[in-house]
């Protein structure tokens, strides 16, 4: 499920993002933005207290997996990307690709094609938030998807999806990001999972 600001005042009773789409008057069509790591953690906390369900931020390889949705081409729509499939600077060609628009802000969440999996705008719109802490290499990564955890001293967190503020190489499925857990900025979103038990 996509941070949207609509679900995001639910359940923290705020919304932080800079992009506020008055389209349906409560913000609903847009991921929110300009939230840390641990706004998202605390989203997840409250959420799974309201609903008896566990949420919590993917991990990276998770996140990577439901992106790729059983491609392996740079994005999981081909080989290139343009503004017509997805929300990213398109000032900048990728893989002889057009020059395309660059809108300089979010975008509804619905505004373009989903992937194979149904999902929206994982390439692009908002960088997301996942679980884990950033490593320079996968050496030594969990072998069953887990959030690869450890606080590192500076406290970085992986980054996925690309924004709309950055060209198409950081849309890739496979492009790994870092921000400190604290920053906030309105290319920074996130997405949650609902985990079950078998």
């Amino acid at each position: 499920m996509m941070g949207y600001q609509l679900h995001y005042h639910e359940v923290l009773g705020e919304n932080p993002s800079g992009f506020y789409d008055n389209t349906n008057g409560d913000g609903s069509g847009r991921p929110v933005e300009r939230v840390s790591w641990f706004d998202t953690e605390a989203f997840c906390q409250k959420l799974s207290r309201l609903t008896g369900k566990v949420y919590r931020l993917p991990s990276e390889v998770e996140w990577e997996y439901a992106c790729r949705a059983g491609t392996t081409t740079p994005f999981a729509l081909g080989e290139t990307l343009t503004t017509g499939i997805a929300n990213f600077n398109g000032n900048f060609a990728y893989a002889g690709g057009p020059k395309c628009i660059y809108r300089k802000m979010t975008v509804a969440v619905d505004s373009f094609p989903p992937n194979a999996f149904g999902l929206y705008n994982m390439h692009g719109n908002v960088h997301e938030w996942c679980a884990d802490d950033y490593r320079d290499s996968y050496d030594g990564a969990p072998s069953d998807a887990s959030p690869w955890l450890g606080r590192d001293a500076e406290n970085r967190k992986i980054l996925r999806g690309g924004s709309w503020i950055f060209d198409a190489n950081f849309c890739r499925s496979a492009y790994r990001y870092w921000q400190a857990a604290g920053n906030r900025n309105s290319g920074i979103g996130f997405r949650v999972v609902c985990a079950f038990s078998a």
